[in-house]
């Protein structure tokens, strides 16, 4: 129930903040799925999870789980934490069901927030990726940054955009001596999309 409430707030959130979704028919309407988008605002999983479509399983940061009530809160809304640095068997096996089972997990590669550009990203997605099978959609989110306390909050909230890419199909046959190499390709072509996408949306609002 607290996170169908939760939901509904977050969507109205997006009306009243104008943020438009470009290509949220690219989301399958079944099977598993990792969405890995760029991070810049604390915005960034509301908007997403505020989505009608299918609910997400964010992978979130196990610093936000310290205090019980916010964990309890985080865990409600199908958030689960992990260590960013050195993530344990736990939170693996956690997004391995997730995806086994056929729902969406939500990853932001860079691991924490980067207000002017993306950021080096963890492999995370590309090894949840390649252990799955489960494909990649990624997602630009453009226009959070400004709502950062260095931005300039609400004369930009109209700029928000969430635009979806295309779909990274795994590698099905692969050299197990290779396994490191195909993970980081796996990152770095969602790396590559989000980075194109993001340019594009700079120039639109140029």
């Amino acid at each position: 129930m607290l996170y169908k409430i939760a939901r509904f707030f977050a969507f109205l959130l997006t009306k009243i903040l104008r943020v438009e979704y470009i290509g949220t028919e690219k989301i399958p309407e079944t099977g598993s799925l990792i969405i890995a988008g760029n991070h810049s605002s604390y915005l960034d999983p509301v908007l997403l999870g505020a989505m009608r479509k299918r609910s997400i399983h964010f992978m979130a940061k196990k610093e936000l789980f310290k205090n019980k009530i916010l964990a309890s809160f985080f865990r409600t809304l199908k958030a689960f934490p992990v260590d960013r640095e050195k993530p344990g068997k736990s939170s693996i096996s956690m997004a391995l069901k997730i995806l086994k089972n056929g729902n969406i997990l939500g990853i932001f590669p860079e691991g924490t927030r980067y207000i002017e550009s993306l950021g080096k990203p963890f492999y995370g997605v590309g090894f949840f990726s390649f252990k799955s099978g489960a494909p990649i959609l990624p997602v630009a989110i453009y226009g959070t940054a400004k709502a950062s306390p260095k931005g300039k909050y609400l004369s930009h909230f109209s700029r928000i955009k969430v635009k979806f890419g295309n779909i990274i199909q795994p590698v099905k046959v692969y050299n197990k001596k290779s396994e490191k190499n195909l993970i980081k390709d796996i990152t770095y072509q969602t790396m590559n999309q989000l980075e194109m996408m993001l340019k594009d949306l700079e120039e639109e609002r140029r």
